[in-house]
């Protein structure tokens, strides 16, 4: 018992070692897939809609800059176009107001908050600068409307789409950078799991090697075990085979004792009954000789009577003869 004892907690602490290894690199598995999954999310969720909503806005204030240069060379005399063109700007506007409205709930970092802060601020200095210029348009002529627009407003242009520019190549920076990590997971996640996955076959291998060695060792001791005691048993066969042998020829001699002993009371038993029969005719005989006996004293009384009558008659005879 001991011995089994023992193999089954080398068996189980085997078991147990590789189970432990699997739980760890399930483990290391799961947490770089958290990982992967959290880069993989601040790329699609974050990154890329922030990169996309970016481009968005540059490629407007790249037309409004165009409308505004349409408006300031517009002739003077032709207010359907200055209409027309400040209709455009309108929606232009209004349409980079609403993507900034999308862009903020993405703004997750103090870094990114600080570019979108720097943005904003060259915006409110360009549609500053740009407002006042518009005013002017429709009042001086087109070469002084574009002396305003190069020295005055492209400084402001160039400032809004460069802290534009420089957000967007850093929200393309943070989405490599969560690229490569998730490459970086992917590839080192594999490694370990196919170095754990080795090691684990590999002691899984010697368990099972060792494991067959002890439980072999045993089995053998075990088998010698049971070869002596099989020839134990073998031996106590032998001798309870010849004592029942030996009981058997006692019963046959008794058997054949009793058998004796059976005609011997049969004999017996007819002698008895002889016996009784011989009892009963004897005692018939004895019976009859009794009655005879009886009817013999009944006769000899009647002759003594007979006898004493003849004597009295003789008697009396005499008697009368001697008167």
């Amino acid at each position: 018992m001991k011995r089994e004892m023992t193999i089954s907690k080398r068996v189980v602490g085997s078991s147990a070692i590789l189970i432990l290894l699997t739980l760890a690199l399930g483990v290391f598995a799961f947490e770089r897939l958290k990982r992967v999954e959290h880069d993989s999310d601040v790329v699609t969720r974050d990154s890329l809609p922030t990169i996309i909503i970016a481009n968005e806005i540059r490629s407007l204030v790249k037309e409004n800059i165009l409308n505004t240069y349409q408006h300031a060379l517009t002739p003077t005399e032709n207010t359907a176009r200055f209409t027309e063109i400040e209709a455009e700007m309108k929606a232009g506007s209004a349409k980079i107001t609403e993507r900034y409205k999308e862009l903020d709930p993405l703004v997750n970092d103090d870094r990114s908050r600080t570019e979108v802060d720097a943005i904003l601020k060259a915006r409110g200095e360009y549609t500053s600068k740009r407002g006042e210029i518009l005013k002017l348009s429709r009042e001086l002529a087109a070469d002084k409307m574009e002396a305003l627009l190069r020295e005055q407003l492209l400084p402001r242009y160039h400032a809004y789409l460069d802290a534009i520019e420089a957000f967007v190549e850093s929200e393309v920076a943070a989405s490599r950078a969560a690229g490569a990590d998730v490459d970086k997971s992917v590839g080192g996640g594999q490694e370990l799991v196919g170095i754990g996955s080795i090691v684990a076959v590999l002691l899984g291998i010697g368990a099972s090697f060792y494991s067959v060695r002890v439980i072999s060792r045993s089995l053998r001791s075990a088998g010698g075990q049971l070869a002596e005691s099989s020839a134990q048993v073998a031996a106590a066969a032998t001798q309870v085979s010849s004592s029942s042998q030996s009981l058997a020829s006692g019963s046959s001699e008794q058997a054949a004792s009793l058998e004796e002993t059976s005609a011997s009371l049969e004999e017996i038993s007819s002698m008895v009954k002889r016996n009784a029969d011989s009892a009963v005719e004897a005692n018939n005989l004895a019976n009859q000789t009794r009655a005879a006996a009886e009817t013999g004293a009944a006769d000899v009384g009647a002759m003594n009577a007979a006898m004493e009558a003849i004597k009295s008659s003789s008697d009396n005879i005499a008697k009368i003869i001697k008167t």
